[in-house]
């Protein structure tokens, strides 16, 4: 049975009924138009390389490494990461469920004693909880479980991720 705009209007349901019925009716059709493939529908991060600019705790303290104290993420084509944080390495697995929902697994760092005021423990302790990037005015967000924290990082050049370059920068 379809009701005209006329009928509807003179029908003897309550405003408040009809207000109901017409958000349920929108819901419907919002929710029923196809998804987006998140592939497809999401930046690629696949074979970037990210500097840390700062660790911005929901408490409002923001943690910005020194000059000497580089932190830093690449993202290899396989789901693999990189993970140098000042004196510490690691590689970890990375993926993208949703449009911006990204989880990185089975993280493993070699350990070692950094500097007194290196970002290394906070930073690497920070990954595990990540659970959705943004990319905004060419920098990389990442934002952990519960909105505890946002990394922002900034593009490394591909010269610096290659070759002797970068492993003589995290020495």
């Amino acid at each position: 049975m379809v009701i005209s705009f006329f009928e509807w209007r003179s029908s003897p349901l309550r405003p408040c009924n009809r207000l109901v019925l017409l958000g349920c009716v929108l819901f419907l059709a919002c929710s029923l138009r196809p998804c987006a493939r998140a592939d497809s529908s999401h930046p690629s991060l696949e074979t970037t390389a990210w500097q840390l600019v700062k660790i911005l705790s929901m408490d409002d303290t923001v943690y910005q490494p020194s000059e000497a104290d580089v932190h830093t993420l690449v993202f290899g084509a396989t789901g693999d990461l990189e993970i140098h944080s000042a004196c510490n390495t690691g590689t970890a697995h990375w993926a993208i469920d949703l449009p911006s929902s990204i989880r990185f697994t089975a993280i493993e760092t070699e350990s070692h004693d950094c500097q007194p005021d290196s970002l290394s423990g906070r930073f690497l302790a920070q990954l595990e909880w990540v659970r959705s990037f943004a990319l905004r005015d060419g920098h990389l967000y990442l934002a952990t479980m519960a909105d505890g924290a946002i990394i922002e990082f900034r593009p490394l050049a591909a010269d610096s991720v290659a070759g002797e370059a970068t492993h003589d920068a995290y020495q």
